[in-house]
Order: structure tokens, then C-alpha cells, then sequence
């Protein structure tokens, strides 16, 4: 070889070094950015899958508690409170704005999604709050539309869970081909440098050290990445939802834990079978898969392994590698049955009544809205039913037989024909709509049927059982436009008849609404008098001894004369002030007033002879201490109890005997005296009558009046006559208005009486006059 070819050789070898030396450094730069980029994906890919599983995850986690003490707290569990419910309700806030930050984007794939959830959410808690803060325990009608809210947000949520942990599936999957081909790359770079460091052993020998290294760090990469499956795997096993992934040919990919369980089946042996479990609908194969998203929401029943039915909310999501067509799907499912149990519970607390089963008031008023909202509007009845005298059946046969009562009668309400609807209002109050009915005439007749129905005999816990009810009716041709129109029209009719009597039926009419108007009016105008103490005034019935006509007393009569509707009688307005519970405080002021004139008068020297008689009603005699509030104002106005006698009719004795015998030995032993109004009237035993202390028995006036004309009335007043005398009591004979009426007691033995013949009730100026008068012939006698 000349020195020429030589020198030549070595430039070429030298060149051809020098060219391997920059194909090796290229290589190995290149291997080398492939494993830092490998690496730092990995990172990136385990940190998405460990910060979006976990903000999710807690996310649900709270909602889930949240729902569960709403239902709790609006069934009335006492240990869930409004402030714990409420500090949920905040704690849940707070993670439903974690997803509202920047790095939120980059833990879930993506920033469109995430957002439109928390703008939408956040926007759905802030109307909910209010009601939230307003909510009262066991209120479950408000508790049902808080729930509905929340189930958009919940629904949100789980949607956004479900296609998190479906593109992170996705994502890892198709980077596994990623990781793959990266790896080639690295192992071509290797390969590569291998050949060039056989030819330049001696050269690359530290450049081959440093390929080694770097094939360590690729190693260790494919371990992190196999780590990061595993992990992946353990997370999805984890959690509740089912999930499963399927190929083109229906074959099992996976399934996680959740899913054998639930089905009964085995992980291991489940995958590469092609066959849905029972009751779970196969996921779409082939042409049939979803091209793009996911195929929607919806539920289905499910039987589970146990053989029961569960409710499954389900989702299909698409998965692909590079192909614009998925190969695989993705089944994501989870158990709502007990969701939709307690939605299902709270929708029948909210709508039905919890003793009879019937749709209760709330659910009547709904109902109403929507068939009135319909034009033209159709022809409706409502018929509302209320028996008489239901808290005997309790008294006499126990609250759970009144139940029974109540369950048993909203069944036969509804055995009558025709389109109909039983309500329970509420008490031992039903109401009936019924649809389709033409005429006043056959709104009628289907209420006459129904109390027949009614009247035969019920079955209770082997008690025979009779009621009777009272119904008020009222169609929608009536002026009825409106839900509101139709039940006060229904109540007013139900008012009328419950006035006449038992089981009766009374129809609305414009004359029943005057009326109802009208009591109305009073009932506010009452409400009125008392407060102001100007309409309301006493005056003073005499009574006389008979044979000389002596004054021995007066018996106290309330008057109300109103400003604008005059003088109303007694009759009219203390059954009014019994019914909306102002008969104490009318009956305290009667006490009162006539307390403070009879001091008036003895401080003048008048009436210190007399006697003053002031009638009680049923309501103050059986509720409250009425002894000790009457002795109390006799205190305060500085007049002895035995100026004063009360006045009570024997049908309230006769509601309650030993309360009454305990009320009346009270009175006596104070000195005040007791005098038993419209005797006779009353059909009590004579049995009973013995049982109670009392000094005086007034004849009633109806007796009075038809004495002379009817010898059976004679005979009532002679025979009470006897009795008072028999029992060492004074007799008064009520409603005298002639002289023959008069004579007539006088000659049976009656010593005292009371009427217009006599003198008419007098005012306390007219009263005083007479006392004077009385006086003065008293001294000049």
C-alpha cells in the first residue's frame, strides 16, 4: 500500500469514524429524549390517574352523604340536625368547586366538560340553598323538591365520573401502543448503537456504558408503567359502579370486582366469554357500537346473583385505538335501587296519606291545578266527607280501632261507580272527585248512594261498628274556576249540613256562601268586640218569688250590639265563640263584668240581698279550671262567692259525669250556689242526677209555654216540681209570659220565676231603679 493509499485508508477510516461517531450521537440523543418522554408521560399519566380518581370519588362520596341525611332528616330521624345537614350540604359545595380550578383541567382530560359542570352545578346549589335553610324536619313535600334539584347535580356528577374514568381507561390503553412504540424506538436506537459499537469497541465503549444506562431507566419505565396498570386495576375494582369492557365480537375484556360480585361470577372466567350474566342487557357489538361519546343514560332492572331485582343506572362508552371506529365498549353500571327507593318513599310521603294508602290533600290540590289548568275546563264534583261524632269510636274502642275505622271507610268510598278519586284531608275528613258529572241532580244522587253505603254496619276488631257523615258538595259550573273556589265552596256546603244535624248532605248554593260570608264577618267582628270591650254589654233577667212577686235576683244575659249589623243574639254568636275557641276569655269577661257591677251596686247599698246567676257553656266547664278562675275574679272585684251562682244545662253534665260531680262540689264548697238550666230538655237519667250537688232546677220555657194546652207538658212540670222538692231544691220556672201561666205554677208549687210578663231583661241603670224600688217598699212595709 503506497503512502498515498495510506494516508487515504486512514482520512477515509478517519472520516467514516468521525461519520459513525455523529450517527452514534445522534442515536443516543435520540434514544434519549424517547426515554426522558416516556418517562415523564408515565408521571403525568399516574398523577391524572391518582388526582381525577380521587377528586371524583370524594365528590360522590359527599354528595352521597348529603342525600342520605336529606331523606333521614325529611323522614324525621332526630339525629340528623338542620346544622349537620346544612355543614354537608357546604362541605359538598366546596368539592364541586375544586373542579372549578386551572389544574382541574389538566387532572380530567380536559377543561369543556368540567366547567360546564361547575358553572351548571354551582348554579343549581345556590337556588337549592334558600330551600335548604329553610327546611323544617319531616317536612317531606319540600324535602321531595330539594331532592329533585340535587338529582340533576348528582346526575352531573355521576356523568362526569363515569366518562373521567372511561377516557382515563381509554388513555391508558391507547397509550400502551404509545409506550410500545416508544420503546421500539429506543430498542432500534440500542441496536443501532450496538452494530456502530462493534465497529468502534475500542472508541464507543463509554458511549455503549451510557446506552446502558439509559436501557436501565427504559426498564424501569415499563415497570412504572406496569405498576400504574396494576394501580389502575386495583381503583376500578374498587369502586361500586359495575364496569365491564367488551370487544367488536362481544367477548369480555374485563370486568371488575363489583361485577362478580353482583352476578355471582368469577373475574378470571368471565373474560374471554362472550355471554351476558342474567338480566343484563348485552352492550352493543360491531356496526352496532356507538361511534363517538357514549350511549346515553338509562335505567334498567337487573337480577343479581341473589335473585333480586335491582335498578341499574347504565352507560355505554365507545373506546379506539387509531381506526375512526371504537373496537371495544366500555359498560359502565350502578345500583340507584336504593335511590330510587327512598325517592319512591319520600314520593308517597309527599302524595299519599301513610294510614289509609289514598292520595292525601297535597296530592288532591295538585291534581285539581292541572285538570282546572285544561280548556275547556271539565265538569268536576267534589263531595267532602266527615263523619259525626269519630271521636266516640277512639274513646270507646281505642285509637287503633279509629284507624281501622278510617282504612275501612276510605275502601268503601271507594266501591261507588263512575270516574272518581278518595282523598283523605286529613282527621276523619275524605273528599271525592268525581269527573264527568253533568247535573246537580247526579251529583246528588251519587251523595245519597254513598250514604248508603255508609250507613251499613263496619267490622272492627269484632266490634259492630255504625257511623254516620256529613257531606258538602260543590261542582265547577258553580262559579268554581279554581281549586281554591271548589274547596271552600265543598266546606261551606259540608258546614251547612254538619249545622243541620247528623248525616246529612247539603249542596253549595250562592245563599250558602252569603251565610258562610256572613259567620265570617262575625267571627272576625267577635274577635273585635272582645278586644275593644264597647259592643259587648250585661243585662239583668229578674227573677221573683210568685205569690208576693218579690225580687230575689237577676240571671246575667250577654249582649253584643255590633256597629253595623245591630243587635246580635246570643244564640248566633256564642256557638261561634265556642268553634273558634273565644268562648274562655267571653266567658271570663261576662264573670268579670258582672263582678264589677255587683260591687258597684252594694258600694251603693243595692243588691245585697239578691242573688246573681251567670250561665256557663259546655266549652268552660270541661276545659280549663273554671272554679278556681271564678273564684279568683270574685276576689279581685271584692264580692263574695255566695252572690254568685253559675248556671249549667244538664247535656253538659251529662258529658262528662265525674268531671262535672268533682266541678260542682268545688262550686259549693266556696259558696257559690248552682242552679240546673233547662231541666227536662236533656233526657239524662235521674240515676245521674242524684250524683250532682246543686240548690236550684230551672224549668225550661218550652215546658212553660205549652203547659196550659198539653197535659204531658203539664205533667213534665208538676213531676219537676216534686223532684226539686223531694230533693230539698228551689225551683225557677223559666220564659213566664202571662198571668195564667203564673197561677198555674204558683198552684203546683212553684215558689219562683222568670219571664216578660214578669219583667224583661233590664239594662244595669233599669236594674238598679228596681232594686231601689224594692228597697223602698221594703222599709215603708
Amino acid at each position: 500500500m503506497t503512502k498515498f493509499a495510506r494516508a487515504r485508508f486512514w482520512r477515509d477510516r478517519r472520516t467514516t469514524v468521525l461519520a459513525l461517531m455523529g450517527l452514534l450521537a445522534v442515536l443516543i440523543s435520540f434514544g434519549a429524549q424517547s426515554l426522558k418522554d416516556l418517562n415523564q408521560w408515565h408521571e403525568q399519566q399516574l398523577r391524572v390517574l391518582r388526582d381525577g380518581t380521587w377528586f371524583t370519588l370524594q365528590a360522590q362520596a359527599h354528595f352521597s352523604r348529603l342525600m342520605v341525611d336529606l331523606d333521614r332528616y325529611a323522614e324525621g330521624d332526630p339525629t340528623v340536625t338542620h346544622d349537620a345537614l346544612m355543614l354537608q350540604f357546604e362541605v359538598f359545595w366546596s368539592r364541586v368547586d375544586v373542579f372549578s380550578f386551572e389544574q382541574a383541567a389538566v387532572v380530567f382530560l380536559g377543561e369543556n366538560g368540567v366547567q360546564d359542570f361547575v358553572r351548571s352545578s354551582l348554579a343549581v346549589l345556590r337556588r337549592t340553598e334558600p330551600g335548604l335553610q329553610a327546611l323544617h324536619a319531616g317536612d317531606a313535600v319540600a324535602a321531595a323538591t330539594i331532592r329533585r334539584q340535587l338529582d340533576d347535580v348528582g346526575s352531573a356528577l355521576s356523568t362526569l365520573s363515569l366518562t373521567i374514568n372511561a377516557k382515563q381507561v381509554n388513555s391508558l390503553q391507547t397509550n400502551d401502543a404509545r409506550s410500545a412504540a416508544l420503546f421500539r424506538r429506543v430498542s432500534f436506537g440500542m441496536a443501532a448503537t450496538a452494530a456502530t459499537g462493534v465497529i468502534l469497541v475500542l472508541m464507543l465503549l463509554s458511549a455503549m456504558r451510557q446506552q446502558q444506562r439509559h436501557l436501565k431507566t427504559a426498564l424501569a419505565a415499563e415497570r412504572q408503567v406496569s405498576t400504574a396498570k396494576a394501580d389502575l386495576h386495583a381503583v376500578i375494582d374498587s369502586l361500586p359502579a359495575i364496569i365491564s369492557a367488551r370487544d367488536q365480537a362481544g367477548r369480555y375484556l374485563f370486568v371488575n370486582r363489583s361485577f362478580a360480585q353482583f352476578f355471582g361470577v368469577s373475574q378470571t372466567a368471565t373474560i374471554g366469554s362472550a355471554y351476558p350474566p342474567q338480566g343484563m342487557l348485552a352492550p352493543p357489538t360491531g356496526a352496532d357500537m356507538p361511534s363517538g361519546g357514549h350511549g346515553g343514560y338509562h335505567e334498567v332492572e337487573v337480577t343479581a346473583h341473589d335473585g333480586k331485582k335491582r335498578t341499574m343506572l347504565m352507560t355505554d362508552v365507545p373506546l379506539r385505538d387509531a381506526g375512526p371506529n371504537p373496537d371495544r365498549t366500555v359498560r359502565i353500571a350502578l345500583d340507584i335501587t336504593e335511590r330510587k327507593e327512598a325517592e319512591n318513599r319520600i314520593r308517597f310521603l309527599a302524595e299519599c296519606d301513610v294510614l289509609t294508602g289514598v292520595p292525601n290533600r297535597a296530592f288532591l290540590l295538585d291534581h285539581l291545578d292541572k285538570l282546572l289548568r285544561q280548556r275547556p275546563q271539565p265538569l268536576l264534583s267534589l263531595t267532602i266527607v266527615d263523619l259525626d261524632d269519630f271521636k266516640a269510636v277512639n274513646e270507646m274502642l281505642g285509637h287503633s280501632a279509629g284507624d281501622a275505622l278510617l282504612v275501612a271507610l276510605a275502601l268503601r268510598l271507594g266501591e261507588g261507580e263512575g270516574n272518581h278519586m278518595i282523598c283523605r284531608l286529613g282527621g276523619d275528613e275524605f273528599a271525592i272527585l268525581s269527573q264527568g258529572v253533568r247535573s246537580d241532580r247526579a251529583a246528588m244522587a251519587q251523595a245519597e248512594a254513598l250514604q248508603l253505603r255508609l250507613h251499613q254496619p263496619f267490622i272492627i276488631n269484632d266490634n259492630v261498628v255504625h257511623i254516620s257523615a256529613s257531606l258538602g258538595l260543590a261542582m265547577t259550573h258553580r262559579e268554581s274556576s279554581t281549586t281554591a273556589d271548589l274547596l271552600r265552596n265543598a266546606a261551606i256546603a259540608l258546614a251547612s249540613a254538619k249545622s243541620k244535624g247528623r248525616g246529612r248532605i247539603a249542596s253549595f248554593t250562592a245563599s250558602l256562601a252569603a251565610q258562610h260570608t256572613h259567620r265570617k264577618r262575625l267571627e272576625a267582628d267577635l274577635h273585635g268586640a272582645l278586644a275593644n270591650g264597647t259592643e259587648l254589654r250585661l243585662e239583668y233577667q229578674p227573677k221573683f218569688e210568685l205569690s208576693m212577686r218579690q225580687l230575689t235576683g237577676f240571671e246575667t244575659l250577654l249582649r253584643w250590639d255590633h256597629p253595623q249589623l245591630g243587635p246580635i243574639s246570643p244564640s248566633v254568636f256564642v256557638p261561634i265563640a265556642e268553634e273558634i275557641g273565644l268562648i274562655g276569655r267571653l266567658g271570663s269577661w261576662v264573670i268579670t263584668e258582672a263582678a264589677r257591677q255587683i260591687a258597684e251596686w252594694e258600694g251603693r247599698g243595692l243588691a245585697s240581698w239578691l242573688k246573681f246567676a251567670v250561665n256557663l257553656s259546655a266549652a268552660q266547664f270541661i276545659h280549663g279550671d273554671i272554679v278556681s278562675s271564678t273564684i279568683g275574679i270574685l276576689r279581685t272585684a271584692g264580692v263574695r262567692p255566695d252572690r254568685l251562682s253559675i248556671e249549667i244545662t244538664e247535656s253538659i253534665l251529662m258529658r262528662d259525669v265525674v268531671r262535672a260531680s268533682d266541678a260542682l262540689k268545688r262550686f259549693r264548697e266556696h259558696g257559690i250556689g248552682v242552679s240546673i238550666d233547662d231541666f227536662g230538655t236533656g233526657f239524662s237519667s235521674l240515676s245521674y242526677l242524684v250524683q250532682f250537688p246543686f240548690d236550684e232546677l230551672k224549668i225550661d220555657r218550652h215546658f212553660v209555654r205549652t203547659m196550659l194546652h198539653s197535659p204531658a207538658a203539664r205533667a213534665v212540670v208538676r213531676s219537676v216540681i216534686d223532684l226539686a222538692r223531694s230533693l230539698e231544691a228551689t225551683v225557677v220556672a223559666e220564659g213566664i209570659e202571662n198571668e195564667r201561666q203564673l197561677i198555674a205554677l204558683h198552684d203546683m208549687g212553684c215558689r219562683l220565676g222568670q219571664g216578660f210578663f214578669l219583667s224583661e231583661p233590664l239594662r244595669p241603670a233599669a236594674a238598679a231603679l228596681l232594686m231601689e224600688g224594692c228597697r223602698a217598699l221594703a222599709v215603708a212595709s
